[in-house]
């Protein structure tokens, strides 16, 4: 049995335990059918209206009391919480006017050194959807919030970087990191009734999901990704409608065809290599095709020199001497 519903089941028989002994100590057997007929028939009208009326919740969704309430129907559920859209692309969401952007850039680079190219594309990027969906209408929205593959060598910051975007875009700075070496589908979505590594989605969809080593996925995860990217949409098991990723952005890394893809660094400047051939890119990284073509742009890594270096030991340096109160 999945663990959800059996820990369901034990919380409603206790309280119904309760209940009931209350109810005939005071000699109010009446009270426990009304009141129980009230709450489910309450449960299953929300519960209708998180798979057909989303939209009606959303209002809801930013009282505290209502937000707890909807978030317990959608874990018995297993339907995901409505996003509210008072604010850009959701609550969670930090950046919303250009100057958030701006901001968040200028962050980025005094924590990120060596990737400033990287940095802005990335926000500019991410900027451009943001803006364009704000006037579209949620039917039409497809593909997560924006996908990206850096490329580079081993050890040039990839990871530390996407860390540092998540902490920049999303109030609760969420990602999920996975090796694709060491992961598979259903490990991802979930099977027989388990729940999947993307579980928080259902509750959560504002993160970043950074999918290292992007050249070694195996076919059915490859799959997978690709149809993240062309629906923006998950089916997670133990779930009837697929969770949404439209507020998700999703990072692919590979070390891959570095040397080659090497040569274009000097091109990339503001302008990435996105614009490259997806042959090319696909053929010089092992990465499919279709999946290249998904992504919002390749943006390529470049090694730090020594100046990066002595910068990025400066800053450690200072962080260590601040935390110890020295100089």
């Amino acid at each position: 049995m999945d663990q959800r519903l059996a820990k369901l089941l034990q919380i409603v028989s206790l309280l119904m335990l309760s209940w009931f002994a209350y109810t005939w100590l005071m000699k109010l057997h009446w009270a426990m059918g009304v009141i129980l007929c009230t709450i489910a028939a309450a449960n299953v009208c929300t519960a209708w209206m998180l798979r057909q009326q989303a939209g009606v919740l959303r209002v809801a969704v930013r009282v505290g009391v209502m937000r707890r309430y909807l978030q317990f129907v959608c874990f018995c559920t297993g339907d995901q919480l409505p996003t509210d859209d008072s604010r850009g692309s959701g609550s969670q969401f930090l950046l919303r006017s250009k100057r958030d952007f701006e901001v968040a850039g200028q962050r980025a680079r005094r924590i990120v050194r060596g990737h400033d190219a990287v940095i802005k594309r990335l926000l500019l990027r991410i900027h451009e959807n943001v803006t364009l969906r704000r006037r579209q209408k949620r039917a039409s929205r497809k593909g997560p919030l924006a996908a990206f593959i850096l490329l580079g060598q081993e050890g040039v910051g990839k990871r530390y970087l996407t860390r540092v975007l998540a902490k920049l875009l999303y109030r609760d700075g969420a990602i999920n990191v996975f090796e694709c070496d060491q992961i598979n589908a259903a490990q991802l979505t979930g099977v027989n009734g388990s729940c999947g590594e993307l579980e928080p989605i259902r509750r959560n969809a504002h993160r970043i999901l950074l999918f290292e080593h992007i050249d070694r996925a195996p076919p059915e995860l490859v799959r997978l990704l690709i149809e993240f990217l062309t629906t923006g949409k998950v089916r997670l098991a133990g779930s009837a409608n697929p969770a949404s990723l439209e507020d998700t952005v999703i990072v692919f890394t590979t070390t891959s065809g570095a040397d080659c893809i090497s040569e274009l660094a000097g091109q990339q400047s503001d302008e990435g290599i996105g614009q490259q051939p997806i042959d090319w890119i696909a053929d010089a990284t092992s990465t499919e095709r279709q999946l290249v073509h998904g992504a919002t742009e390749v943006l390529y890594c470049v090694a730090p020199d020594d100046r990066v270096k002595s910068e990025v030991i400066a800053l450690l340096m200072a962080q260590e001497c601040g935390a110890h109160g020295a100089e």
